[in-house]
C-alpha cells in the first residue's frame, strides 16, 4: 500500500509538471530559428552611446487574456553581456514582472528606460534581444531604440508580404457634340413719331368803339353855334361855285 502510494504521487507530480510545461510554451511567431528576436544597434547606423532604453510592441493572438504573457528583453553586447530584463503581464493586463506595459486590445507595448546609455563607445556589437517564455503566443510589431528622452532612435519594421491583385478598368468615354442652333429673331422697334401740335392762340382785335354823345348847346354857347354854321355855308357854297365851273 506504501508502495502504490508513493507511485501514485509521483504520477500526480508528473501530470502537473506536464500541464505546466504546456501553459508555459510560448512563441514569438516571427522570431528567428532560435526564438529570438534581434534588433541590431550597428546596423541601423545607431551610435551604441545614444542608446538609453526599448521599446517592444507586441500583437497578441486572441486568447491572451486568459494566461497573459511573459518573457525577456535583453541587452547583448561586449559591455553588458547577456543583460535580460523579464517582463510579464497576466490576463487582465496587469505588469506582473519588470518592464512597464500598455494594453490596447491586443496590443501590448512594453517600454524600458534607463538615466544612462545603455552601451560604451568602445562595443563591437549592440543588440536588442527579445523572447518569450511563457503565456500565449505573440508577434513583435515593432522594436525601437530610445534616446535619453524616450524617443524613438530607430526602429525595424516586421516584413510582411501583401499580394494585391491589381484590376485595371478602362472607361471608354464617349463624348457626345449637340449641335446647337440659335434663332435670331428680328427686333422691331417702332419708334412713334412724336406730334407736336401747336395751337396759336388767336386773339380778337380789340374794337374799341367810341361813342360821341351830342350834348345839347348851353344857352352861353349860341353865339360861337352861329358861327360854326357861318362858315360851314360859305363851304359849301365854294363847293357849289367849284362844280359849276
Amino acid at each position: 500500500m506504501k508502495l502504490k502510494s508513493i507511485l501514485a504521487s509521483v504520477s500526480a507530480c508528473a501530470i502537473a509538471v506536464s500541464a505546466m510545461a504546456l501553459s508555459a510554451s510560448a512563441a514569438l511567431t516571427n522570431g528567428d530559428a532560435d526564438g529570438n528576436y534581434v534588433y541590431d544597434i550597428m546596423a541601423n547606423g545607431i551610435a551604441p552611446t545614444d542608446v538609453y532604453g526599448a521599446q517592444l510592441v507586441f500583437e497578441m493572438a486572441d486568447g491572451w487574456q486568459t494566461d497573459g504573457a511573459g518573457g525577456g528583453l535583453i541587452y547583448n553586447s561586449d559591455s553588458t553581456d547577456w543583460a535580460s530584463t523579464e517582463w510579464g503581464f497576466s490576463g487582465e493586463g496587469e505588469n506582473v514582472k519588470d518592464v512597464p506595459v500598455t494594453v490596447d486590445g491586443n496590443t501590448i507595448t512594453l517600454t524600458l528606460l534607463s538615466d544612462t546609455a545603455v552601451f560604451v563607445s568602445s562595443d563591437t556589437y549592440a543588440q536588442i534581444v527579445c523572447q518569450a517564455w511563457w503565456g500565449a503566443d505573440a508577434t513583435v510589431v515593432s522594436l525601437n531604440a530610445l534616446d535619453a528622452a524616450g524617443n524613438v532612435l530607430g526602429e525595424v519594421p516586421v516584413e510582411t508580404t501583401t499580394t494585391t491583385e491589381e484590376t485595371t478598368t478602362t472607361t471608354e468615354e464617349t463624348t457626345t457634340t449637340a449641335e446647337e442652333t440659335t434663332t435670331a429673331g428680328e427686333e422691331t422697334t417702332t419708334v412713334a413719331d412724336e406730334t407736336t401740335i401747336v395751337t396759336e392762340e388767336t386773339h380778337a382785335p380789340e374794337t374799341t368803339t367810341t361813342t360821341t354823345t351830342a350834348t345839347a348847346p348851353q344857352a352861353g354857347d349860341a353865339g360861337v353855334g352861329l358861327a360854326v354854321a357861318g362858315l360851314t355855308l360859305a363851304g359849301a357854297a365854294a363847293v357849289v361855285l367849284r362844280k359849276k365851273h
